[in-house]
Order: structure tokens, then sequence, then C-alpha cells
């Protein structure tokens, strides 16, 4: 009895270590594409300043319509407004990225 037990637990185990591993890998690329999205906003920066000598880096209707667009797609298993916060912390990291250079 104890034997299987131990065996189905080691399953369990190396199952666990295989999703962990699997959303390290995840996290990783979301990583990427963050780093992607910093890049793109500091050339868009660039881009404002080069046509305008006071460019705006806070635009609201701009920001609601990533967060609507995103909404939208969105075909998780959670909440939407939990995740909202996330995206709303990332588009206000990048903001502050424009506002910096």
């Amino acid at each position: 009895m104890h034997k299987q037990c131990f065996e189905q637990k080691k399953d369990a185990s190396l199952f666990l270590k295989e999703l962990r591993a699997k959303i390290d890998k995840i996290d990783d690329e979301i990583l990427t594409l963050i780093e992607q999205r910093e890049k793109t906003v500091l050339e868009i920066a660039a881009t404002k300043r080069e046509v305008s000598a006071n460019p705006k880096y806070f635009v609201p209707k701009r920001e609601q319509q990533i967060v609507d667009r995103i909404k939208a797609k969105y075909k998780g298993c959670g909440d939407f407004n939990r995740l909202e916060k996330a995206f709303t912390a990332i588009i206000y990291h990048c903001r502050l990225l424009q506002e910096e250079v």
C-alpha cells in the first residue's frame, strides 16, 4: 500500500515539476514580449519628439483602447478585471519609459 501511494505521489510530483517548467518557459516568453514592447514604445517616443516639441505620452483614450481590445480578445478562464490590472501596469511602465528618454 505505501509503495503504491509513494509511486502516485512521485508521478504527481514529477508532473508538477513539468508544469512548473512549462510556467517558467511561458514567463520567459512574456518577459521577451514585454521587452519588445519597451523597444517599440521607445521608438514611438522618439517619433513623438520628432513631430512635437511638447509630446503627450499619457493619452488616456489610447490606453483605454488597448485595454478594450485585449478584453475583447481574452478567452481565458479567469475574471478579466484581475488581468486588466497586469496590462495596466505594463502600459504604465511603458509610459514612464517614454517620459524618461
